[in-house]
């Protein structure tokens, strides 16, 4: 018999309410439902002041401030066209994820073949939460050849 009076949930969003209830099982038989249970996630703060720079001829380095209680970090990126204007989100790709700091070096050629523009997104993370993006979490960095 495993007795489990914890589970911990992932997926959960920043600052959102959520309602629990519990049903036991025992040999796949599932016994009655609990009450509900309301609980908001503790808002998880943006990465700041955000830093993107080359770090030689075929790398960049991308950084940005610690958030107080993070456990790790999200890096995610997107080649564009220009800094202008921000890519769409679904272009958005993870690089780096579970850092323990918001600091990342990539190499531009692993990115793409022929990158005009690299924007980059950071996310804190604490108990599985993805904090939200401020626009001080993105950096975009202008690659001329």
């Amino acid at each position: 018999m495993v007795a489990a009076r914890r589970r911990r949930r992932d997926g959960l969003r920043s600052g959102a309410s959520y309602r629990f209830r519990v049903t036991a099982l025992d040999d796949f038989l599932a016994g009655g439902v609990s009450r509900s249970v309301s609980a908001t996630v503790p808002r998880v703060a943006p990465v700041r002041n955000v830093r993107l720079s080359r770090s030689g001829p075929a790398d960049a380095v991308a950084r940005g401030d610690q958030v107080p209680f993070a456990e790790s970090y999200l890096l995610r990126g997107a080649v564009t066209s220009s800094c202008v204007h921000p890519p769409a989100a679904r272009l958005f790709h993870t690089w780096a994820r579970g850092l323990l700091a918001p600091r990342h070096r990539f190499i531009l050629s692993e990115v793409t073949r022929d990158p005009t523009a690299v924007r980059v997104r950071w996310y804190a993370v604490k108990d599985g939460v993805r904090g939200r993006a401020a626009s001080s979490s993105v950096a975009c960095l202008r690659l001329s050849r």
